[in-house]
């Protein structure tokens, strides 16, 4: 990661079926060095990014892990977009090293 200014920006995720509406719960974000990095959503039926959280539980360990709750509003849609940028500074040798979503599919009606 670069200190001064990452910037992480997924495509569309769309989890499967591409025609199935999902209900994303979380995103749980692995690595090491991994402070001060901010996570932010976009789903299909809210296009603005919302912030999630923000990285605080991960330096000087050789593998931290944060969860994020996806909040009310932001948590619907047929497909899910992250973007992991900073606010501050971040560590040099920040690593992620996994990242996960937590949805179920919901109904097709």
């Amino acid at each position: 990661l670069t200190p001064a200014s990452p910037h992480i920006l997924t495509g569309y995720i769309h989890c499967g079926n591409i025609a199935r509406g999902k209900k994303f719960y979380k995103i749980r974000i692995r690595g090491k060095e991994l402070d001060n990095l901010r996570v932010k959503v976009a789903v299909s039926s809210n296009l603005a990014f919302t912030t999630i959280g923000t990285a605080t539980n991960t330096t000087g360990v050789s593998v931290g892990e944060d969860t994020f709750d996806i909040p009310l509003g932001s948590d619907k849609g047929y497909w899910i977009q992250i973007l992991i940028d900073t606010a501050t500074n971040c560590q040099a040798n920040g690593v992620i090293s996994d990242i996960s979503i937590i949805y179920r599919e919901r109904r097709i009606k």
